[in-house]
């Protein structure tokens, strides 16, 4: 009844003013309503009879028990988020559900092949556009065999459906399977997969409420780690403020006491060549020639010249000393001599 034209859902996305768009198949093309399907499924299966040997050797004819598993149904229906991804128009669903069909028929032909099907119904009011299958549970032979659908069958799809589907084409990753074997021996295990087989077996309205709930929290996190950035930004775009602002205080008191260290150093510097000048002169004034040779840096005649000059200059106010003015008077008359006799001419060169 969910699945026809009844529609007795409580999806909450369940929009019925879409509901008129559906399409709904059955065999016979006479039935519409779920109700229709299922009692014609129950007829049909009233009818089976399979015959026995009783006893007395007699053969005789049993119909199926009351509990006897007569059909299946099945919904196929990508996730919102795989048909977003991959931009999945009509045309992509339904080639989608179809080779989900195809796998569920590899996985167990007695029971999903397509001449069990009773009927199928597209929904067009309910989200992403999808299909429900609902078919008898027969073998190729006519035999009732519900009794396949049981655990063995559930873990078999889990394991072999997404790979089937990867064959076909379709990115679908394998699913979290529950390893029987540790839920024998490991506490935290079992706890932890009871709790997520409740969560699986929510009815479609508290699932929504639980993914409602679930992207609540998501967005309220969100919320809380966008706030949590920005007070982490501030407080580190303060500390690089102050980082930057002790460090330029750093770079000027150095680049100051580089200019400090310059300027007494060019003062030292100065101070130690009064010094040398001062002991350059006064070796000079003293005869000691050797010695101002080596404290002047270009000790020329010319240089001793005006050391004597200068020290002449500056000592007219009183009589110049007998040693003083013979060392002038002996440099002038070197110099003199020199000026006197400049040399060889120049030779000059033939022309043409």
């Amino acid at each position: 009844m969910e699945a026809f034209e009844e529609r007795a859902s409580k999806s909450p996305t369940l929009d019925r003013a879409l509901s008129y768009q559906n399409v709904y198949e059955h065999i016979y093309d006479t039935h519409k309503s779920g109700t229709d399907v299922w009692e014609e499924m129950c007829a049909e299966a009233s009818l089976y009879r399979v015959p026995v040997k009783l006893r007395d050797g007699r053969i005789a004819e049993r119909g199926l028990p009351h509990n006897a598993v007569i059909g299946w149904s099945m919904i196929m229906k990508p996730p919102p988020e795989m048909v977003a991804a991959l931009g999945m128009e009509t045309e992509d669903i339904a080639r989608f559900c179809g080779d989900g069909f195809r796998a569920m028929e590899q996985i167990e032909p007695r029971l999903f092949r397509d001449d069990n099907v009773e009927g199928e119904a597209w929904h067009f009011d309910e989200g992403v556009l999808h299909p429900h299958r609902i078919g008898t549970a027969k073998d190729k032979n006519g035999k009732y065999c519900g009794n396949l659908i049981d655990a063995r069958l559930c873990i078999r799809i889990n394991q072999e459906w997404p790979a089937l589907m990867r064959g076909m084409g379709w990115p679908i990753d394998d699913l979290d399977l529950t390893d029987w074997d540790r839920m024998k021996t490991d506490d935290d295990y079992r706890e932890e997969r009871e709790a997520k087989r409740k969560r699986q077996g929510q009815s479609v309205a508290d699932y929504a409420k639980q993914r409602a709930a679930a992207a609540g929290e998501v967005a309220a996190g969100i919320v809380r780690n966008a706030k949590q950035t920005a007070a982490e930004t501030t407080a580190q775009a303060e500390q690089t403020a102050q980082q930057i602002v002790t460090q330029a205080n750093t770079k000027a008191e150095a680049a100051l006491a580089a200019v400090r260290l310059k300027i007494q150093q060019e003062i030292d510097d100065a101070k130690e060549q009064l010094e040398t000048d001062r002991k350059a002169a006064q070796a000079a004034l003293q005869g000691d020639l050797a010695t101002w040779g080596r404290l002047t840096p270009r000790p020329t005649a010319t240089a001793l010249l005006g050391v004597l000059g200068a020290s002449v200059e500056a000592s007219r106010t009183k009589p110049v000393s007998e040693g003083i003015g013979g060392a002038m008077e002996q440099l002038r008359r070197m110099m003199a001599a020199r000026s006197d006799n400049p040399g060889p001419a120049p030779v000059e060169g033939p022309t043409r």
